[in-house]
């Protein structure tokens, strides 16, 4: 992340804004199905757990490898 004297990138205020409405709102939603994942997650843990299970569960998203933003652009695009 960026300190106190820099602008953040696009990605940066996505991924702050994402996480900040999590926090708002105790509920997760998929970015490629915008269904609800997880709903007053006892954590960030608890949150990215579920989030990593269900892109493996329901998008066949790889266990054993990170995946990119072009993996994910891909699958979304395919639905």
């Amino acid at each position: 992340m960026t300190d106190e004297n820099t602008v953040p990138t696009p990605g940066e205020s996505e991924l702050t804004a994402g996480l900040k409405t999590i926090a708002d709102t105790g509920t997760a939603y998929c970015r490629l199905c915008d269904e609800p994942v997880i709903a007053d997650g006892d954590g960030w843990n608890a949150v990215l757990e579920a989030l990593y299970e269900h892109g493996v569960d329901e998008h066949d998203l790889p266990e054993d490898e990170p995946w990119t933003n072009d993996m994910l652009a891909s699958e979304r695009d395919s639905e």
